[in-house]
């Protein structure tokens, strides 16, 4: 399978080295979990994706012999932002159901 690298930020490329082996070089790298859904098909490939949004699509698998991974999701707002109530009303919303 080829890998087709999702980009999650520069705490997991540190974490990424141990995961995969040094002759995976990645024959997509996209910002875009969608993206790299469309193309798991067509080339071949295996990547890390959200595990909450991955159930809602069709012809994924997980990889048997792969790593589970958990991430920190953080919210980040101006304190001075016009939208304060619908950020609360937001956060009280559990992306994990």
């Amino acid at each position: 399978m080829n890998y087709l690298r999702l980009e999650w930020g520069p705490d997991f490329q540190q974490n990424e080295v141990g995961l995969i082996g040094s002759d995976d070089v990645p024959l997509l790298t996209t910002s875009s979990a969608e993206l790299a859904y469309q193309q798991l098909a067509s080339l071949n490939g295996c990547t890390w994706l959200p595990t909450h949004w991955a159930k809602g699509k069709s012809a994924l698998y997980p990889v048997t012999d792969g790593t589970t991974l958990s991430r920190p999701l953080y919210a980040i707002w101006l304190q001075n932002s016009d939208k304060q109530a619908q950020i609360r009303e937001i956060l009280k919303t559990s992306i994990l159901e």
